[in-house]
């Protein structure tokens, strides 16, 4: 006869332990590595630092074409010494004279002119007169040819010829600059002579050297015209007044300024009128105190092409603050 066994039930407990006893264990998922954090790069290079008006001076001359009869620019401050002109820069101290040749058989511009923005920060472009090192003592004759109030050595001054058709501002007896502007050749090109002073690069290509700037105002070389026999029409405070100007070689031209501008200044022969042609009216804002007397003396540069110069000129800088072109 048969034996019957009879099983006791397994608790749920218990199938959880045989379960756990028959399954394979799985093995534990490995953490997946972080790939170790390259090394950042060094910089090869630094922040560029603050770069002084001296440096940019220096970085502006190496790149530019050097045309060795054109001097440097200079700038500094000028002042009224006895009645000459004398620059203080960080390149030295200079007297301001006049190159020679600007007789009137030439029509060039007097650096002595340079007089009328005293008190300013102006810069110049001259030649050592005598023989010039940097540091030597004493105050050095600088032939200037070229000048224009504040601290960009970008701007031509001059008096304008016309060469046929063509409008040009002569620098010196070998240096004409074109201007290529049509407006504004069509306003200069009506008066022959005329001295200016305008802002803005000159180009050079070539031999040729050109002016493309089309400057919303400018310096013109101009007096009341006394010559003419003609009285100032004064303004009403507030207002404008209108004078006849008497400019280079027995021309004439109208113009129009504040009341206040005028009244400020006495005005004589000789001095720098900033504004603009409108037409036949030379609209001012104003102009500068008397540009000196005429003169005919001027001193033959014999350090033209110096090295030193022109190197200390580049170094040099400019005084600190700000020195606008216009007054």
């Amino acid at each position: 006869m048969a034996t019957t066994v009879h099983r006791t039930p397994r608790t749920a407990a218990a199938h959880r332990t045989r379960a756990a006893a028959t399954t394979k264990a799985k093995p534990a998922a490995k953490a997946k590595a972080k790939p170790a954090a390259k090394p950042r790069a060094r910089r090869t290079t630094t922040r560029r630092p603050v770069q002084t008006e001296a440096a940019a001076a220096v970085k502006h001359a190496a790149k530019a074409p050097v045309d060795p009869k054109t001097p440097p620019s200079l700038t500094g401050t000028l002042a009224l010494v006895n009645g000459v002109p004398v620059l203080t820069s960080k390149a030295g101290t200079f007297e301001i004279v006049n190159p020679s040749g600007v007789e009137d058989s030439l029509h060039a511009l007097g650096g002595t002119d340079v007089q009328a923005f005293t008190g300013k920060v102006v810069t110049v472009r001259g030649w050592p007169v005598q023989g010039w090192q940097p540091g030597q003592p004493g105050q050095s004759k600088l032939a200037v040819e070229e000048f224009a109030p504040g601290k960009s050595s970008d701007f031509v001054s001059g008096r304008i010829s016309l060469s046929g058709t063509d409008v040009t501002i002569r620098v010196r007896a070998d240096k004409l600059v074109k201007v290529t502007d049509k407006a504004l050749a069509a306003a200069l090109g009506r008066f022959d002579k005329l001295g200016v002073v305008l802002p803005g690069a000159v180009t050079k290509k070539g031999d040729a050297w050109s002016y493309a700037g089309r400057p919303d105002d400018f310096y013109i070389l101009a007096g009341q015209g006394y010559a003419y026999g003609a009285q100032p029409t004064a303004g009403p405070p507030g207002g404008t007044r209108t004078l006849t100007l008497q400019l280079a070689h027995g021309q004439s031209a109208q113009c129009a300024m504040p009341e206040s501008s005028f009244a400020a200044t006495a005005m004589g022969q000789r001095h720098y009128l900033y504004g603009h042609f409108e037409g036949d009216l030379f609209v001012a804002k104003g102009f500068t105190p008397s540009a000196g007397a005429w003169t005919y003396n001027g001193y033959d540069p014999s350090d033209v092409g110096n090295a030193a110069f022109r190197s200390a000129a580049a170094k040099a800088g400019a005084p600190d603050g700000d020195a606008p072109f216009g007054l």
